[in-house]
């Protein structure tokens, strides 16, 4: 007799399984994929040839103009002025008249030296007259030695006051020719201190007018005391460029010659006083003027040169980025020379014509790939 059993109870999460299964393997098979992150692209830098070139050796300084001669114009006598003969400002020669004073005073007081001169001659032609009866009276004895004596004491009197007299002449003629003050040098006025009709005292406080000659002119600047060796050396073997630029105003530079060096430097301030010569034709230079000055005291011969821009400052010290042909960069320790513009000459670490990083340094890192990209170009005048 065949025995039945009853029917199995099955556990209901038994059959959840092979759903979910399924259920996960059908929610996998409709989903993407996800692909893992690619590399960063590369950091884009700008860079510039270092190139090889004569490199002039310059000191920069601040300086001032200076006129060469300033001259300030006083009355040698007192009189009253009777005429102006410029306008201020205005650009004079040697010789110019500039004043002109009442001539009256000074012709009377000629006129009375001339008129004592006249008295005091006839004075001593009657002295030597009377001097010369005494002494033969006296030789005949007519007449004591003393008395002859005396006569020769008032004709050597007499020639002594027309002497003076004479002198005083001189004097009341030069006197009359100051009536008219002329320019000694040749320059550019400065402002009036006196007035038509002023009455003017001979070698007064205030000038009336100064002159200052401003072309040529000079151009006075220091420099660090350190530099003072190398700047004679470099002097006695030929002149000195010197280079101004103005600070504000006028552009363009101007090229002058060093023509002075100071005598001993500023224990002060360590510096040594130079002066530049420059003719200043047009006048761009102008006294108390500050200018820009640069001083050429040499020059380097096939100096590897780079923008300034590519050196960096690190931990170790100087450094540049050089970009190789593949486009990858290596980190260089550089030494510099003397900088000039916005140039810096490399003295070891970076050949002529190689590439060097310009800008975009702070991604970088020695052998990193890098996207070059041309610099920008300066805009149209």
């Amino acid at each position: 007799m065949t025995r039945r059993h009853p029917p199995s109870r099955r556990d209901p999460r038994a059959a959840l399984v092979p759903l979910g299964c399924v259920a996960a393997l059908a929610l996998a098979a409709g989903c993407p994929e996800k692909k893992a992150p690619g590399p960063p692209p590369p950091p884009p830098v700008e860079v510039a040839r270092a190139e090889s070139m004569e490199v002039p050796i310059e000191i920069g300084a601040i300086g001032t103009g200076e006129a060469i001669v300033t001259v300030e114009i006083r009355s040698q006598v007192t009189a009253q002025l009777e005429s102006i003969l410029f306008e201020e400002g205005q650009d004079v020669e040697a010789g110019d008249t500039l004043f002109v004073l009442d001539r009256r005073s000074l012709e009377e007081a000629l006129d009375a030296a001339r008129a004592s001169l006249r008295r005091n001659r006839a004075q001593a032609a009657f002295a030597a007259s009377e001097a010369e009866r005494y002494t033969d009276l006296a030789k005949k004895g007519a007449v004591s030695r003393l008395d002859a004596e005396s006569r020769r004491t008032a004709l050597k009197s007499a020639r002594e006051a027309v002497t003076a007299d004479e002198a005083a002449v001189r004097e009341a003629e030069i006197n009359l020719g100051f009536a008219e003050i002329a320019a000694p040098i040749a320059g550019k006025t400065g402002s009036l201190n006196v007035h038509v009709g002023d009455q003017i005292k001979a070698n007064d406080t205030l000038a009336m007018v100064s002159i200052r000659q401003i072309a040529p002119i000079y151009v006075s600047f220091s420099v660090p005391g350190d530099w003072l060796n190398e700047i004679r050396e470099a002097d006695e073997k030929g002149e000195l460029e010197v280079i101004a630029r103005p600070r504000t105003g006028a552009k363009g530079a101007h090229r002058g010659k060093l023509t002075f060096i100071d005598n001993a430097v500023d224990v002060a301030t360590g510096t040594i006083l130079l002066k530049g010569t420059f003719p200043n034709e047009d006048e761009a230079l102008w006294p108390g003027q500050f200018v820009d000055v640069t001083l050429v005291v040499g020059h380097i011969p096939d100096a590897v040169v780079v923008p300034s821009a590519a050196v960096q400052t690190g931990q170790q010290g100087l450094y540049v980025f050089v970009v190789d042909r593949e486009h990858k960069a290596d980190v260089r320790p550089v030494e510099t020379g003397p900088a000039f513009g916005d140039r810096t000459v490399i003295a070891k670490g970076v050949q002529a014509g190689e590439l060097v990083v310009t800008d975009g340094h702070l991604r970088l890192q020695p052998g990193i790939e890098v996207e070059v990209r041309e610099p920008p170009r300066a805009p149209a005048p």
